[in-house]
This record gives C-alpha cells, structure tokens and sequence, in this order.
C-alpha cells in the first residue's frame, strides 16, 4: 500500500460516520417530521459524496486501492439510495 494509506484508512472511517450521521437524521426525520433531522440527514449524504470524491483523489496513484474504492461506490451509492426511500 501506499504512503496514503492511513489517509485512505481514515477517509473510509469518515464515509461511515457520514453514512451513520444520515440514517440518524433519516430516523429521526421519519419519525418527528422535523427539519433538523432532515438536515443532519442531507448534512451527511453531502458529506459522504464529498469524502468520496476525497477518496478517489487519495487513491488516484495506487490502482490497487483505486479498484477497492471502484468497488465500494456501489455499495455506497445502494445504501444512499436506500436512506432516500
């Protein structure tokens, strides 16, 4: 691995405390209706496809890593798409 790794490592932390800060505010939105629960859900989603977009630059000189990330776009986008329902 590259010398981005722990960059990457903690990159990848952050999509997942962004993911989480989503379904919080999706959670909390469905079941109180109030708006500071869809922001923290929309604060979140802009959150990951920023740390995404970060992650495929970290990852831009290792086409190992880059294949990992590729791969896991999909997976972040089909939960996304899953909090939008």
């Amino acid at each position: 691995m590259g010398h981005s790794y722990p960059f990457v490592a903690e990159k990848l932390q952050a999509i997942r405390i962004d993911i989480t800060q989503a379904e919080t505010g999706q959670r909390g939105f469905v079941f109180t209706g109030q708006e500071r629960d869809l922001a923290l859900y929309e604060a979140g989603v802009s959150q990951v496809i920023q740390d995404v977009k970060d992650l495929s630059h970290l990852t831009a000189d290792n086409p190992t890593q880059g294949e990992a990330i590729e791969r896991l776009n999909p997976l972040i986008a089909g939960r996304l798409a899953e909090l939008e329902d």
